[in-house]
């Protein structure tokens, strides 16, 4: 293979599942001089490998270039070729990165988070730079996507909160807007004397034209860490946070939500449908790393058409946009 292509990534396994393989060829891409990979250096270099020559060595990478194909059609089906950061050139030989719009940084932010510990495509000569300012910023940008996704207002109610303010007051400011429900006035007895955000990091809502009432109400957990599939706030803690927080608790039924900026395990053969069925009975409504760009481009765009809404969490874009220029630099000198 070139030297454009690869510095600190694993070597090439066609054993890799195709959510690796996927992330391989897009960070190959980020890796290289020429921000490009190219599909015939690969295609000899999966010819050469194993103990196949002739006609089947052949075969196996002609086969191999068609799964890595399929793999990359698929993402920019998903993720939507407008936020997608990557394109063919003209002719189909090579995987390029594309000019970035805000869409497409959130993808390589998501990709970049997905491989904070893991070991199966980077080869531990470069590791994303993570504190607790980037994590906050997952969290500005999901709260912007969860407006894209309702079409409506969204709230970053995760602590800390960028306006600094307390648990309470954040509390009684958001209810107003949804006009529905009361919050307490002082934490009732037993509750915590300092509550943070009680496992709701977004409030999302959308509202009808014939009532004050919202016709959409969310609730949603950020998870940028790997322990996010033991944080589901379905059930018991939305019904609990209802329960110690309010005099008058929303009418509108809540909907839980989950977002998170990695890909996930497919277990005993599931498709990504299949897996991703499992997950929404678990988390509600769930955004990953495929799904969060499109409704990120969304939130944007309806705050642009609709000033009078309540979108935090745009402010992060600047700091996203350097990190990753950042990052990009860090990766291709490693």
């Amino acid at each position: 293979m070139t030297r454009e292509t690869i510095v600190p990534l694993n070597n090439f396994s066609e054993d890799l599942q195709d959510h690796d393989l996927g992330d391989w060829m897009e960070l190959s891409v980020l890796c290289s001089a020429a921000h490009s990979l190219s599909f015939p250096d690969l295609q000899r270099l999966i010819g050469i490998m194993g103990e196949d020559d002739g006609e089947d060595a052949d075969l196996r990478a002609e086969e191999t270039i068609q799964r890595l194909n399929e793999i990359i059609q698929d993402r920019m089906l998903r993720v939507g070729v407008e936020n997608y950061p990557f394109e063919y050139t003209a002719d189909g030989n090579r995987l390029v990165l594309k000019e970035l719009v805000d869409s497409s940084v959130v993808y390589i932010f998501c990709l970049l988070l997905s491989h904070t510990k893991r070991d199966d495509v980077l080869n531990g000569s470069y590791t994303p730079n993570i504190d607790d300012s980037i994590r906050r910023s997952f969290q500005g940008c999901s709260t912007v996507a969860a407006a894209g996704l309702v079409q409506g207002n969204a709230i970053w109610f995760g602590f800390p909160r960028p306006d600094k303010s307390g648990f309470l007051a954040k509390l009684r400011s958001t209810y107003e807007l949804i006009c529905d429900g009361t919050p307490v006035e002082v934490a009732i007895a037993g509750t915590s004397p300092s509550p943070k955000d009680e496992e709701i990091d977004i409030i999302a809502w959308s509202k009808r034209e014939d009532t004050a009432l919202p016709a959409y109400y969310m609730l949603a957990q950020v998870a940028s860490g790997n322990n996010w599939d033991v944080k589901s706030i379905k059930g018991q803690p939305i019904h609990t946070f209802h329960r110690n927080w309010f005099n008058t608790v929303p009418a509108c039924e809540p909907q839980a939500a989950m977002f998170m900026p990695m890909l996930f395990p497919l277990y005993t053969g599931a498709t990504l449908d299949q897996q991703l069925q499992i997950l929404f009975a678990q988390f509600g409504q769930f955004l990953y790393r495929f799904s969060i760009p499109r409704y990120y481009r969304r939130g944007l765009r309806l705050a642009a058409d609709n000033p009078s809404l309540v979108i935090e969490g745009r402010e992060c874009m600047p700091g996203i946009a350097q990190w990753v220029t950042d990052e990009r630099a860090k990766l291709s000198a490693a």
